[in-house]
């Protein structure tokens, strides 16, 4: 896990070779497996075989300004509505479903589909749009020029995203250490989040890890929050902490920063 996501970025070049059948079906049993991990169907996935006519349908309306990103196939990402556990729920069990695919050394890409309108989803995807905002890119990584320099994003500090009772009070990487939580907390910076802002902050009280989000201005990221839930989890799982977050009945304010959730040490 330290090392996927080290090295976990989204591909934007893929191979526009079909999977083969063999690999489809492990997909979509994986996809199935995916769905029924929180036992409430809170996250459904589905395979668009055709990524050409996905591609041609959404160009110049969904993915990254207008620009969409070819693939070979699609999965079309549901929520079951449009609360914000829903969306947290999207993004935990989607990122649960890149690890796994990331096994079979498939490549992925989320696009958003922001820009594209109900009757269009629908007429791409029939029914299998339903609340959906994402879909994710999938297929092998077109090998890239070997004298290009790998891009690489910076991540902020330890310093600057874990607080000690407040966040009056930055923890340093040795009052980690004495918590066992340095790696925990090095590596899950390197979570992907919208356009790399990194806007998650915990506070550790007591025997519990806080995880806030910037509001944004009432617009807090729930996908970003709920990538970084995924992450921190699977990290503290490492240290066999088998705890469950606990999503805030209240999401408190505090100093632009909202409160989502937490977990027992």
């Amino acid at each position: 896990m330290n090392n996927f996501l080290k090295t976990r970025k989204s591909v934007r070049d893929f191979k526009l070779k079909p999977l083969s059948d063999d690999t489809l079906v492990k997909i979509k049993a994986i996809c199935s497996e995916t769905s029924k991990e929180d036992g409430q169907s809170s996250v459904s996935f589905n395979i668009v075989k055709d990524g050409k006519m996905v591609y041609e349908a959404l160009d110049g309306h969904a993915g990254y300004s207008g620009v969409m990103i070819k693939s070979p196939h699609y999965i079309v990402i549901n929520r079951s509505d449009d609360s914000a556990k829903s969306m947290i729920l999207q993004s935990y069990y989607t990122e649960s479903l890149i690890t796994k695919l990331h096994g079979l050394d498939i490549a992925t890409c989320w696009v958003g589909l922001f820009g594209v309108s109900e009757d269009k989803k629908r007429e791409v995807f029939d029914m299998y749009a339903n609340n959906s905002d994402f879909i994710l890119a999938i297929g092998y990584e077109k090998p890239s020029n070997p004298f290009d320099l790998d891009k690489y994003s910076e991540r902020k500090p330890v310093e600057e995203i874990v607080f000690d009772g407040s966040f009056a009070n930055s923890m340093d990487i040795e009052m980690l250490e004495n918590l066992g939580l340095d790696d925990v907390f090095y590596y899950a910076r390197f979570a992907p989040s919208t356009s790399n802002l990194q806007p998650w902050r915990f506070i550790i009280k007591g025997s519990y890890v806080y995880l806030y989000i910037d509001d944004n201005n009432g617009k807090p990221s729930y996908v970003d929050a709920g990538i970084m839930m995924y992450y921190l989890r699977s990290m503290l799982l490492m240290r066999n902490d088998k705890n469950m977050w606990e999503l805030a009945e209240d999401e408190e304010l505090v100093d632009g920063f909202r409160l989502i959730a937490k977990i027992r040490l």
